[in-house]
C-alpha cells in the first residue's frame, strides 16, 4: 500500500485538491454530493478506528499491568541482592 506519510504536507494538500477538482469536472451536483458524503463517511470510519486504537494503547490491559508488576518485582529482587552484596 502507498505510504502517505512520505508526502510533505503542502504536496499532500495539493494532491487532495487536484483530485477533488478532477472528480468534480466529471460529476453533476447530485453525484458530487453523493460521492463527497461517501468519502467523508470513509474518513470518519478510519478516524474512529484510529482513535479507538490509540485509546486502547493508552489504557493497558489487566494482563499487561500484571506483566509490568512481575517485571518490577524481578528488578526489585535483583536490587535487593545487589544491596546485600555491598
Amino acid at each position: 500500500m502507498f505510504n502517505f506519510e512520505k508526502i510533505p504536507p503542502n504536496q499532500f494538500t495539493l494532491l487532495a485538491s487536484l483530485l477533488g477538482i478532477l472528480l468534480n469536472i466529471r460529476m453533476d451536483a447530485n453525484q458530487q454530493n453523493s460521492f463527497g458524503n461517501f468519502l467523508v463517511s470513509v474518513g470518519q470510519t478510519m478516524l474512529t478506528s484510529a482513535a479507538q486504537s490509540e485509546d486502547q494503547k493508552a489504557h493497558p490491559t489487566k494482563n499487561s499491568m500484571l506483566e509490568q508488576i512481575d517485571d518490577m518485582s524481578t528488578q526489585l529482587e535483583k536490587l535487593k541482592k545487589q544491596l546485600k552484596n555491598l
